[in-house]
């Protein structure tokens, strides 16, 4: 859902770039699933959007998520930016946005959508709110349909 919910409407790709590669940096000619996460941190470096936008991958990592997901992992660096590997760091992302918690009934579905929000901007907040100036990817009965069928017990 968050894969479709960042590209909305585009075909989900491990080796989309923000602007569906409008914005690419030159010099760098190979796919970002070939690259190292210290490559792609060049990569989102260069890149030319709009308000420094710099989301890379099927789940549109920023630069500073990358980072930090790094930091949080223990990655060095040399990591190829494969499709495993974005799997892996996608998870991390659910992971610390309170997902388990969630699933353990801890965090109320109202609390993890409004982290998943501030997570993914494409992910709205209850009532179709968008929580960023980003339009919505996916829609809120879309949301709650899928967290429902995770954690029934939230019902």
């Amino acid at each position: 859902m968050i894969a479709q919910a960042e590209v909305k409407g585009h075909p989900v790709s491990y080796d989309v770039t923000f602007g569906f590669g409008r914005y690419d940096p030159s010099g760098f000619n190979k796919p970002i699933t070939q690259m190292t996460l210290d490559e792609i941190d060049r990569f989102q470096a260069a890149m030319r959007a709009p308000r420094g936008s710099t989301p890379v991958g099927k789940y549109q990592f920023t630069r500073d998520t990358l980072r930090d997901l790094r930091r949080n992992l223990r990655l060095s660096g040399s990591e190829v930016f494969t499709p495993e590997l974005q799997e892996r760091l996608g998870r991390k992302r659910l992971q610390i946005a309170g997902y388990d918690r969630y699933l353990a009934g801890e965090l109320s579905e109202q609390e993890f959508r409004a982290r998943l929000n501030k997570a993914w901007a494409s992910v709205p907040l209850p009532g179709d709110v968008p929580g960023h100036d980003q339009p919505l990817g996916t829609t809120d009965a879309e949301v709650t349909a899928v967290l429902r069928r995770a954690a029934p017990a939230a019902r």
